[in-house]
């Protein structure tokens, strides 16, 4: 791994950390992690599975979802196809419209914790 990747780890995983701790995650709540096959979306994955929650894990294609069941997923979805229930929390690590869905229909869905990093 060169350097540039490796400095970029530490930011990845505090980011994460950081969401799932201002929507309050706890063991049993149901969480959506958009862009979840990414640096801070993989972060989020294992995160939650470690805080005990139910992870929902949401990638743009097949390919991009593998593995993370194996990090903590309990269910990875491509796009929203397959939501079927409610989820507790949002974290939203894409931006924008969440798989062409708008924002306001994710805040519906559960508490929406998003995180931007900004450099400046």
């Amino acid at each position: 791994m060169d350097l540039a990747k490796a400095v970029a780890l530490p930011v990845a995983g505090v980011a994460a950390l950081r969401s799932l701790r201002a929507a309050g995650l706890g063991p049993g709540r149901r969480v959506l992690i958009t862009g979840a096959s990414g640096g801070v979306g993989r972060f989020a994955v294992q995160l939650a599975a470690r805080a005990g929650a139910h992870v929902i894990a949401s990638v743009g294609s097949p390919a991009r979802g593998e593995g993370l069941v194996e990090v903590g997923a309990d269910e990875v979805l491509i796009g929203l196809e397959g939501l079927d229930r409610l989820v507790d929390v949002v974290i939203d690590s894409v931006g924008g419209p969440p798989t062409g869905r708008g924002r306001e229909p994710a805040r519906s869905w559960g508490q929406h914790a998003e995180r931007r990093l900004d450099f400046r």
